[in-house]
């Protein structure tokens, strides 16, 4: 017994010690990669304001793009690993549901360009709580809805509501673009992944990933209704009870 409490003991002090390990790792990599990318940043926001030929001003562009294609990747990987790892935790509260549509709707609802509707309902519907962080939830329904507007064409809409159910209160973000096939539907929340049909368009496939973890470990979930040509309906299921 005195063997197998000192062998378990040892074994959690192990596993800390590796996660702080962890936690110091990603920090120097989000650390010693912030300032090239700004580097860059700069100096081809320098080059951009030159007088340029129309190919010398394409290369610049590109390397922009690049740019915040990289410091995009690195951002996201940096809030997965900290996830996984379970250097940065969720704290979910039971809340008003207003409160998460209310900071949605302050990112997104002047945005222009691709039409965003929100349903007034979660207002009008009285007080709704559901079990969920403020903070991270924003970001999960964000990537969803950021998913929607890459993927919807110039003259789509996306409309983003709440519907109470009996154990849970679900957003849904509902668009009208490319849509995704039925064999694709599970492996769109793994890492990385990228349809074929969409290698062309800027993406790298942690959006849905981010956002299905950060549901799961507030004891919820996100289910997808799709169909090529006619668009997606992601609904996020919020507990109403702890």
């Amino acid at each position: 017994m005195y063997q197998f409490i000192s062998s378990s003991f040892l074994g959690r002090k192990k596993v800390e010690e590796d996660k702080g390990k962890i936690e110091e790792l990603i920090s120097n990599i989000s650390h010693q990669t912030k300032t090239p990318i700004t580097t860059i940043k700069l100096y081809s926001g320098l080059l951009a304001e030159c007088d340029l030929e129309e190919k010398e001003k394409h290369l610049v562009n590109q390397i922009v793009d690049q740019n915040d294609r990289m410091a995009f990747l690195i951002e996201n990987l940096v809030k997965m690993s900290r996830l996984e790892n379970g250097i940065v935790a969720v704290h979910p509260q039971m809340q008003d549901i207003a409160l998460l549509m209310e900071s949605l709707e302050g990112s997104y609802g002047n945005r222009t360009g691709k039409k965003i509707i929100f349903d007034p309902g979660y207002k009008e519907a009285g007080s709704v709580e559901a079990f969920y962080d403020l903070k991270w939830t924003v970001e999960a329904i964000s990537n969803i809805i950021e998913n929607a507007l890459k993927y919807t064409d110039e003259n789509g809409v996306i409309q983003i509501s709440v519907k109470p159910y009996s154990s849970f209160t679900a957003v849904l973000v509902q668009d009208n673009g490319i849509g995704i096939a039925e064999e694709e539907q599970a492996a769109v929340f793994q890492r990385f992944y990228r349809s074929e049909r969409v290698n062309g368009m800027k993406g790298i496939g942690l959006g849905l990933y981010l956002a299905r973890e950060i549901i799961a470990r507030q004891g919820g979930y996100i289910s997808l209704k799709s169909e090529p040509g006619k668009g997606s309906l992601f609904q996020v299921f919020l507990a109403e009870k702890q």
